[in-house]
């Protein structure tokens, strides 16, 4: 909340200050891989205990992302947050790209247009509840995946590692930190590929605009030279004019 004074009066707004999304680090499947290679070195991972172990492992992996979406269903309804957010389809800002080198006129009809197709209202409700529903399709697929690695290709490190790294994903998972951290995110959650590409987009359209600034500052140094050499030129020109004169005024003498 913020108090603003203007001519005796109290203005109050509110300011919403949302917290960084924790990121999983890219490295996360990797380091799962490693120790999953390590523990096939030193434990035989066909051995009907380790299958066993494995096998449990994934499907309790699996009852507690079910869990997790359960409770954050619960959770959404009982908040019950219904403030407007406007979804953005990723096809809208490249449209908009695109379109930076039209006239201003079209330009902003167009994008008026593509937003008016690209862009959707919508609740913090409806949208983690979609959210939610969007994790538990692709559930849906990977227990298919890893069923046709395991049953078909009697594969077991898949087991080991999808169970790692799911339950990894599912702690740095945005409705994770919104409804058991207690982080307030700001909607629509962003994917932290995307805000890279956005702050590497930003970055680089500073340095395009600080090295503009430059080339245009070195103009002006060079056209304030070029005024200076042709003011000294004429002030010389107006001399030697002088000199000419009293030359011609002495000789006429």
């Amino acid at each position: 909340n913020a108090e603003i004074s203007a001519d005796g009066v109290q203005i109050e707004l509110n300011v919403h200050k949302f917290d960084d999304p924790l990121e999983m680090s890219p490295l996360t499947t990797l380091y799962a891989s490693i120790f999953v290679m390590v523990l096939a070195r030193r434990v035989d991972l066909f051995q009907p205990l380790v299958v066993r172990i494995a096998r449990f492992a994934f499907i309790g992996y699996l009852v507690l992302l079910q869990l997790f979406l359960l409770y954050v269903r619960v959770q959404a309804k009982r908040i019950n947050d219904r403030t407007p957010i406007e979804l953005s389809n990723p096809l809208s800002s490249l449209l908009q790209g695109q379109l930076k080198g039209l006239q201003e006129g079209s330009n902003n009809m167009v994008k008026n247009l593509a937003s008016s197709f690209l862009t959707s209202t919508s609740t913090v409700l409806e949208y983690d509840l979609k959210s939610a529903r969007s994790m538990q399709s692709g559930l849906i697929f990977n227990m298919l995946f890893m069923w046709f690695l395991h049953f078909r290709m009697e594969q077991v490190q898949p087991l080991i590692i999808q169970a790692l790294t799911g339950l990894i994903s599912m702690v740095y998972s945005p409705l994770f930190q919104v409804y058991v951290l207690g982080r307030n995110l700001e909607r629509p959650f962003k994917n932290p590929a995307a805000r890279r590409f956005e702050e590497q987009q930003a970055a680089a359209a500073g340095a395009e605009a600080e090295k503009e600034s430059t080339v245009d500052a070195a103009d002006v140094e060079t056209d304030e030279e070029e005024d200076e050499e042709e003011s000294e030129s004429t002030v010389e020109a107006e001399d030697e004019e002088e000199e000419d004169e009293e030359k011609e005024v002495e000789a006429e003498e």
